[in-house]
């Protein structure tokens, strides 16, 4: 239930500047560190508009500079990042593709920086449901920083969380538990309980409790973490309809049903707001509220939900 690979932290023209690159003349690194300090806060901040100015100044950028790929390795999984945020996956996995190659190229296959890579390329493959193309990344990843960093370093946390949210969606959920409240236990000694890294962790710890049948569990997790992301990120951020979405699922498992159509309805809001209308995103959730509106005996509403759902579904890519 979750979006994750922060620390690695995307559409005409994007295309062209992943396929093609530009001339741009010599860039300082300088120039490049600031754009890419631009595209990288856009992007936590959830402000995809100008993420997609600052991200592809950073490749461009990143680009030109002679004899170290290390910034372009770092722009493009910025990129990436964004791109997959925007549902242009297969760009995104060429961007990806292509911060790998360039992480490898400039540190090695066995460094943190393609650690970073492989994680946020897995990460897609989880979203587009290529679970056994991101298995190997993800385990490589969490190899990887575990033998250079120790056992408890940030980058674990996030490899621990990432690798246990494969596990959610392959059902796998015990698997699951073990390697989410490991994460949680390192972030949490790190940060504190109330970090976004330690929440990012209980939010998918939620998803577990409540696929195992622990609804309460789950709804008291999940509703501390759509408390501390109100409080923290902007009111239009795709972390809340996140948390919305999710303790929305748990109303409705529990029959509280116009909680749940609260929260679906402001989850929805969110997503189009920040992605569009037609995001593979925006799907998810009609078809989520479809299914309480229907419970509450509101046909129509529903099927119309539905047939939304259901027209973006087939346009994904």
């Amino acid at each position: 239930m979750t979006d994750r690979r922060k620390k690695a932290t995307a559409i005409i023209a994007v295309a062209v500047l992943i396929s093609t690159p530009l001339a741009y003349g010599q860039a300082s690194k300088a120039k490049w560190e600031k754009a890419n300090t631009s595209c990288f806060d856009s992007l936590n901040a959830g402000d995809l508009s100008s993420a997609r100015r600052t991200c592809s100044e950073a490749v461009r950028l990143a680009e030109s500079i002679t004899g170290d790929v290390a910034p372009l390795a770092k722009s493009l999984s910025n990129l990436g990042t964004l791109l997959q945020r925007l549902g242009e996956y297969s760009l995104s996995e060429t961007a990806y593709t292509r911060a790998l190659k360039a992480a490898e190229q400039s540190s090695g296959k066995d460094s943190t920086l393609a650690a970073l890579a492989a994680g946020a390329l897995g990460l897609l493959y989880i979203e587009a449901e290529r679970f056994s193309e991101a298995d190997p990344l993800l385990r490589r990843a969490l190899v990887t920083d575990e033998k250079l960093l120790g056992p408890n370093s940030d980058y674990v946390a996030t490899d621990l969380n990432n690798l246990g949210l494969l596990r959610i969606k392959q059902k796998r959920l015990p698997e699951a538990e073990t390697l989410l409240n490991r994460s949680l236990s390192i972030t949490e000694k790190l940060f504190g309980r109330d970090h976004h890294e330690s929440m990012e962790t209980m939010n998918n710890l939620g998803t577990v409790y409540f696929e195992l049948g622990k609804v309460r569990e789950a709804e008291s997790m999940l509703r501390r973490v759509l408390a501390f992301r109100e409080t923290s990120l902007p009111a239009m951020h795709l972390d809340i309809a996140e948390s919305l979405n999710n303790l929305g699922t748990v109303m409705q498992a529990q029959g509280k049903l116009e909680e749940a159509e609260r929260s679906f309805q402001r989850c929805l809001s969110i997503v189009e707001n920040v992605v569009g209308p037609n995001h593979p995103r925006v799907a998810t959730v009609a078809l989520n509220l479809a299914e309480v509106l229907d419970a509450q005996g509101r046909k129509q509403e529903a099927d119309a939900l539905v047939r939304r759902g259901g027209a973006i579904l087939q346009q994904k890519p």
